[in-house]
């Protein structure tokens, strides 16, 4: 075999003999593969078999191909043509790189093809089976929310997004009677559209001397939005020996659950106030006008009188089941005894409730 360019490959296939011989005569050598020849600006692959004098005869051609496919077995045989060379006295076999480029070009617009079913076929209905839509009580941050279960779309609001209640003075121990007593406090809600269904408390009470509380007391009440509203617990009797002189309110927090309420408040004034019976059994009387567009029940109201320091030393609580649309109703507030101090300042908290259950 005739050495060219310093490589040659050995052909020692026994099917091949007959190409062997052609190829082992002095005129023919099977030489290297040229890895980047530009022809047509196209980079190509080359199987070079030189020619000395002649060009080869078919059969010739034939066996020299099937050799050069053996040498390259991954490359196509569909992409191994034949031409000549007559200036190098060479002739070529050559495998374009355009064919490879489109053989890879389509594998990848296959496999698109495939991922593309699989994805639609199988992917679309795992999705939608497990896939859950967010909801406000699904345990987990989603959706438009901007906590667990809060704010955005949920009616919850979020415990950072919520301004905490304002107690306007101390809880107030009023004595209605010997051994009778009342517990009034009297509180701010400053959020514009936030309220708590229920919010629990702790009121307890203690007398000059003790650090123990004489008397307990649980209860919960309606917060509504944006108003001023009162707790009033009693009246109660205590036992003779005992005098509460202060009172502590402490909220049980885990109930303070903010709810986004957006619905307009509507809108009841407290007019014709009047105080009569000071000396005697104190009377206040009042009109309560529903100036809203829609009927009102279930309103709660706790009339607050106060002296001339600002401290309340007197409250009283009446309620009313409906007030229709434009319409009036008259309201009573009564004490058992005189106050011992003249009444300065008359406040009617009016507070509606969403149901009777709220009633206490």
């Amino acid at each position: 075999m005739k050495e060219l360019g310093g490589e040659c490959y050995r052909i020692i296939d026994a099917e091949y003999d007959t190409a062997q011989k052609l190829l082992q005569a002095p005129r023919w050598a099977v030489a290297r593969t040229a890895l980047s020849t530009l022809t047509d600006r196209r980079l190509e692959r080359e199987r070079r078999v030189p020619l000395l004098e002649r060009r080869p005869r078919d059969r010739e051609l034939e066996l020299a191909r099937e050799l050069v496919e053996r040498q390259q077995p991954r490359s196509p045989r569909k992409s191994l043509h034949f031409s000549s060379d007559f200036a190098s006295g060479e002739f070529l076999f050559k495998y374009p790189t355009s064919m490879n480029q489109w053989s890879r070009r389509r594998k990848r617009i296959i496999l698109s093809i495939v991922v593309f079913v699989l994805v639609v076929v199988i992917g679309a209905p795992v999705f939608f089976l497990f896939y859950r839509a967010p909801t406000c009580f699904d345990n987990s941050q989603n959706g438009d929310e901007k906590g667990v279960d809060c704010d955005g779309s949920c009616q919850l609001l979020c415990t950072t997004e919520s301004l905490p209640l304002v107690f306007k003075g101390d809880p107030r121990v009023l004595k209605v009677a010997d051994n009778t007593f009342e517990v009034v406090a009297l509180i701010e809600n400053t959020n514009v559209s936030g309220e708590i269904s229920r919010a629990g408390y702790v009121i307890k009470l203690y007398d000059l001397n003790s650090v123990i509380p004489i008397r307990i007391i649980e209860g919960e009440i309606y917060v509504p939005k944006a108003s001023t509203f009162a707790i009033f617990e009693g009246p109660f009797i205590l036992e003779a020996e005992a005098t509460p002189a202060r009172a502590v309110l402490e909220w049980k927090k885990e109930s303070l659950v903010w709810q986004d309420n957006i619905r307009r408040t509507p809108k009841l004034i407290a007019q014709d106030i009047s105080f009569s019976r000071e000396d005697t059994s104190p009377r206040l009387d009042a009109t309560i006008e529903n100036a809203s567009l829609e009927n009102v029940s279930n309103i709660d109201l706790v009339a607050l009188i106060s002296n001339e320091t600002g401290n309340i030393f007197a409250a009283s609580r009446t309620f009313i089941d409906t007030l229709p649309v434009g319409g009036r109703a008259p309201i009573v507030f009564t004490w058992p005894k005189s106050f011992g101090e003249k009444p300065l300042d008359i406040n009617i908290i009016i507070r509606i409730l969403p149901d009777r259950s709220f009633i206490q």
